[in-house]
């Protein structure tokens, strides 16, 4: 069975389940996620309402192609009808945002991803190049109590006064001060994922730090937070290479640890490949921060 036979018979199983529902379209979507990955999902647009929920299903297609003719396709529609009914149940046209000047200074956020591998993200995107990665906006949501967040693109940044400058610089001043950046030895970050480790057992005298924010989500944008940037120069005392762990947190590593930079950038390579997600990968470079530039280049 093809991924587009079982999305036709979802479609299909959801128009009866949901037909009290008073639905006027289901419409299939290919959503991009970050680097690349796009996602399938249904969107369910209801009479009279301006806002159509989005139900993403490539895990329930994944379950029927593996378990094949073993799965019953109203096995997934039930789950599926169930959370579609519980999205549009939130829905209130008196509780939805507005997309104008005043909010955006209010709920627009920094995130950094690659670049390369957004390509056709962007193309539409506000966004600025830093080193391989760029920098773009999401504006976050809540409706109903449930919070979200969504790219920000030209087309909704048009009818604003606003240059593009001071929208980053309004970005940047919301993100640190909702997310704060948070900065650990790397060992203590290691010791509390690996519970049960004896004491000693990891190498007590690694300087490395792990940084991140406070919510431990797309904390890589610390790379562009100048205080922490600086704070890390004023715990090594010295310049330090920075590693893309992934796009939730960075790794600094001062001069004075490493030996070999392309040792290093071969052992981020081979991380990336063999251990970080599709949506959470960042980048395979190494970074270096000047203490006396105050600046972060690719090494």
């Amino acid at each position: 069975m093809e991924r587009i036979e079982i999305v036709n018979d979802i479609m299909a199983g959801l128009t009866e389940e949901l037909a009290d529902l008073n639905v006027e379209n289901i419409r299939l979507v290919k959503n991009y996620k970050n680097n690349g990955v796009r996602l399938t999902g249904l969107s369910i647009k209801l009479v009279g309402k301006s806002i159509a929920p989005c139900i993403y299903i490539d895990n329930y297609i994944d379950s029927i192609l593996k378990e094949g003719s073993k799965m019953d396709i109203y096995d997934i529609i039930d789950p599926i009808a169930r959370s579609i009914r519980k999205a549009c149940k939130r829905l209130d046209d008196n509780n939805l945002f507005s997309i104008d000047e005043a909010s955006a200074k209010e709920n627009i956020i920094l995130r950094m991803i690659n670049y390369e591998k957004n390509k056709e993200l962007l193309k539409d995107a506000i966004y600025y190049k830093f080193n391989d990665l760029a920098v773009t906006l999401r504006w976050e949501v809540n409706i109903a109590g449930e919070e979200g967040d969504f790219l920000v693109t030209k087309k909704m940044g048009a009818p604003w006064n606003l240059k593009q400058k001071e929208l980053f610089n309004i970005a940047r001043e919301n993100t640190f001060k909702k997310y704060k950046p948070v900065i650990r030895r790397l060992n203590d970050v290691l010791s509390d994922l690996m519970l049960g480790t004896s004491e000693g057992s990891l190498l007590d005298d690694n300087p490395a730090l792990y940084i991140s924010n406070c919510g431990g989500d797309f904390g890589a944008v610390a790379m562009l937070n100048s205080e922490t940037l600086e704070e890390v120069a004023k715990i090594f005392d010295s310049d330090y290479y920075i590693i893309p762990s992934s796009v939730n947190e960075i790794i600094a590593v001062p001069v004075f640890a490493v030996d070999d930079t392309e040792q290093v950038k071969w052992l981020i390579k081979r991380v990336n490949q063999e251990t970080v997600s599709k949506t959470d990968f960042l980048s395979d470079s190494l970074y270096f921060y000047d203490s006396l530039e105050k600046s972060v280049s690719m090494v």
